[in-house]
């Protein structure tokens, strides 16, 4: 060490505690420089121990298990790898008998019978697939407004009823012959009341009341025909509800 330091105050021109100094540093310089290389080839060598010691464990499990299942009904191995090994296969077989014994659900069918678009509830309306309380109670808050269905084209008037759901209650519903829907007498009714059926509109409502306290009370579905306001489509359909009486 002492030589070492010499020549380093010789050669380099130093002084002895600067040279003490390099003596420390220059292998600590050295270690440093090649601790990479050893750290990779250290993990390196320790990656292959792994994997050698994994396969060593995969192999002795692999008999291990192989040897429970060939030896365990001659009772060469120990008994606690056997009541191991035995209640696993137990509580499998257990497990695959309640799956097998479980009870099949039926599913039931609802047959619906036709009913009356007229005279039907909610309770008989929401048997058709697509209804619910809402749309059950907005048909038959409809059919009360108009006074009752006289043709089932008028289902697609009824908002929010698909074009499916309304196939639906077509299909399963009829409309009595014989039905008459309630009618308002159109000579005794004011203005109010006849703008709350959905056919008639205020306006509309108005120029019928104007055109009877000018002309007289209606006798007959033609005199509407003089209101300009009203075209034929709308009288056409306010005609089953509406009748002539004397005021």
């Amino acid at each position: 060490m002492n030589r070492i330091n010499h020549w380093l105050r010789s050669q380099l021109g130093i002084s002895k505690t600067e040279a003490n100094g390099m003596v420390i540093l220059i292998p600590l310089l050295f270690l440093f420089i090649i601790s990479p290389y050893w750290y990779r080839n250290y993990k390196a060598q320790n990656a292959e121990l792994q994997i050698e010691d994994q396969l060593v464990l995969d192999s002795l499990v692999a008999v291990w298990r192989k040897s429970i299942i060939i030896d365990s009904s001659s009772g060469d191995i120990e008994p606690y790898a056997v009541h191991r090994y035995s209640k696993f296969k137990n509580k499998r077989f257990e497990s695959t008998e309640r799956v097998d014994k479980r009870p099949k659900q039926k599913v039931y069918k609802t047959k619906i019978e036709i009913f009356d678009l007229n005279t039907a509830d909610t309770i008989k309306l929401r048997q058709i697939r697509g209804i619910g309380s809402v749309l059950s109670k907005r048909i038959i808050k409809y059919r009360d407004l108009l006074g009752g269905f006289t043709n089932k084209d008028q289902l697609k008037e009824v908002y929010g009823l698909k074009d499916s759901v309304i196939f639906a209650l077509d299909s399963m519903s009829t409309l009595s012959a014989t039905f008459t829907p309630a009618q308002i007498d159109i000579n005794k009714i004011d203005e109010w009341g006849l703008s709350k059926h959905p056919y008639i509109s205020r306006t509309l409502a108005k120029a019928i009341i104007n055109y009877r306290f000018q002309h007289g009370p209606f006798n007959q579905v033609a005199d509407l025909q003089n209101i300009h306001q009203l075209d034929s489509l709308k009288l056409r359909q306010i005609t089953p509800y509406i009748k002539f009486q004397e005021p």
